[in-house]
């Protein structure tokens, strides 16, 4: 009995040491993974400056394709006799690219636009008839036969009716016959609509040549 008392002591003395052991051991901590931070390319002093250079370039073209259609876009309003569509900022002082862009893409909307419409007169056909029976669009003021005329241009406007509807247009660039014939058309329109597109004043102006086109 005194045997088996001894062992038990020591089997429990064990099982305790054992334990006591384990307690006093630290758990390893888990690595923390490391995240390596990403390279920040490097721009040289020379690609900088080639960037730099381009974007003007860039920015230059666009400036001169906003010119070009601003030119033609005023081209196309002064004959039709219609004001001139101002832009809301210089070009000059536009210093970002996406504005840049933008602004080019309305102007060459604007310029197509105006253009179609200064080519399609209400009343084309209609002046189109007339001059085919009056005179050469370069008409400077004579009949068929040669003799001196006191009418002018395509339609054969009198000094009255140029300076009654055109006067601007007459004072900076002289009589019809120095118009283009585009521009005549627009000066008759004009001065169709002023006078309530009235069917006597039309007979009145062009006779008897309007009796065979309306």
């Amino acid at each position: 009995m005194r045997i088996l008392l001894v062992v038990a002591t020591l089997a429990v003395s064990a099982v305790m040491f054992t334990a006591l052991a384990h307690a006093q051991v630290a758990p390893t901590p888990t690595p923390t993974p490391t995240v390596s931070p990403t390279p920040v390319p490097t721009v040289s002093v020379e690609e900088q400056a080639q960037q730099e250079h381009l974007l003007k370039q860039r920015m230059h073209k666009l400036r001169k394709r906003i010119r070009r259609d601003q030119k033609a876009t005023w081209h196309w309003q002064d004959i039709m006799l219609k004001r001139h569509t101002r832009p809301a900022k210089p070009v000059a002082h536009i210093s970002s690219l996406n504005w840049l862009q933008h602004v080019a893409k309305y102007w060459h909307k604007r310029r197509l636009h105006v253009r179609r419409l200064a080519h399609h007169p209400p009343h084309l056909w209609l002046w189109l008839c007339i001059h085919r029976q009056e005179a050469p669009w370069r008409n400077p003021g004579v009949t068929w036969d040669g003799r001196p005329s006191r009418y002018f241009g395509g339609l054969q406007m009198g000094e009255w009716f140029m300076w009654r509807y055109a006067p601007r247009l007459r004072i900076r660039r002289g009589r019809a016959n120095n118009w283009p014939p585009l521009q005549q058309i627009w000066v008759a329109e004009r001065a169709f609509k002023r006078e309530g597109y009235s069917r006597t004043w039309l007979l009145g102006q062009w006779v008897p040549t309007a009796s065979h086109c309306i």
